[in-house]
């Protein structure tokens, strides 16, 4: 074997340890509920060619948010956690191959993204080394520790300052969503309130008050739009396709709707009728609520499921503020 196979064998071998590395990383971390809500937002460096070290940081970030009890939240919420990194040192150390070398500071920022304050932030220096810059800045994102005291310190403070705030406008929050509830903009409404966070216990026992008649019209008037088009759609022509479509708009409705018998009955008009056909009907079935099933736990099922929509449709084209934040 020529000198030239070698070389390109242990280049091989460096960068599979080196992915296979970067694999175990990121699917080492997990996020857990908690009470209070971040989005982990990660912008590419300017100069940065691979989304790699980015990628390593944000898990970084998750990881955090799991150790001081936050939960991660998708794009849209207020609240969000970022990192500025910027290189204080960088040499090439001559070799088969040469060893980049690069000392970094880091700054962790916890703000109101949508108005864009800064509300507690934490500076850390680590230092990492590699064949090449990207494995330089894997190695020096390795040595950043959720359990710093800066970080553990700028978690309490965020902590404090996201539940003064909702504290401080409650009453504007709920202003505001009883105002769109008006507008019959339920979802909007609806979103403004859940997105208090549980240990704001006086702010959210008023706000689940409010929320549970506008969530009552949101199902309402959902459930009755969902209705119409299932029945529209299967009445256009009934074939398999339609069935499906129809059968989906259902399986949407809220079993605290009120036309959600009705919508069940449509259900099984629908079935049958593949059933009298010799055909197999599509497999698609409505949400269904045990007896011992309370509103209270159907409502917060829905909250859930419209903030996971909401927040990959309206909410996603939100920019942040995080200007003079570094």
């Amino acid at each position: 074997m020529n000198r030239g196979s070698t070389s390109g064998i242990k280049l091989m071998i460096r960068r599979l340890k080196y992915f296979t590395l970067l694999i175990t990383l990121l699917s080492g971390f997990t996020v857990s509920a908690g009470d209070y809500a971040l989005h982990v937002y990660q912008e590419l460096p300017a100069g940065q060619k691979s989304s790699i070290p980015s990628q390593l940081m944000k898990a970084r970030m998750q990881s955090m948010l799991t150790r001081y009890g936050f939960r991660q939240a998708a794009r849209g919420e207020r609240f969000i956690i970022t990192s500025f990194v910027k290189v204080i040192e960088r040499d090439s150390q001559p070799g088969q191959p040469s060893v980049i070398r690069l000392k970094l500071e880091i700054n962790f920022c916890i703000g109101d993204g949508i108005d864009g304050n800064k509300i507690a932030s934490a500076k850390l220096i680590t230092e990492g080394s590699g064949h090449v810059e990207v494995k330089a800045y894997v190695e020096a994102y390795k040595g950043i520790s959720a359990e710093d005291t800066q970080v553990k310190v700028m978690f309490e403070t965020a902590k404090e300052a996201i539940k003064t705030y909702y504290s401080k406008q409650c009453s504007a929050i709920i202003k505001q969503a009883q105002e769109l509830a008006a507008k019959a903009q339920y979802e909007q409404g609806l979103m403004k309130l859940i997105q208090i966070p549980d240990d704001c216990k006086e702010c959210l026992g008023k706000a689940m008050e409010i929320a549970s008649p506008i969530h009552k019209k949101y199902v309402d008037t959902n459930g009755m739009q969902l209705l119409t088009g299932a029945k529209k759609a299967w009445s256009s022509k009934q074939n398999e396709l339609n069935a499906e479509k129809a059968l989906k708009s259902l399986a949407e409705i809220s079993p605290v709707a009120s036309c959600y018998k009705d919508a069940q009955l449509y259900h099984k008009e629908i079935s049958e009728y593949f059933t009298a056909a010799g055909k197999k009907a599509p497999e698609i079935r409505m949400m269904e609520a045990s007896s011992t099933e309370s509103t209270d736990k159907i409502r917060m099922q829905d909250f859930k499921r419209l903030e996971e929509r909401l927040y990959k449709t309206e909410n996603a084209s939100i920019r942040y503020k995080i200007k003079d934040w570094e």
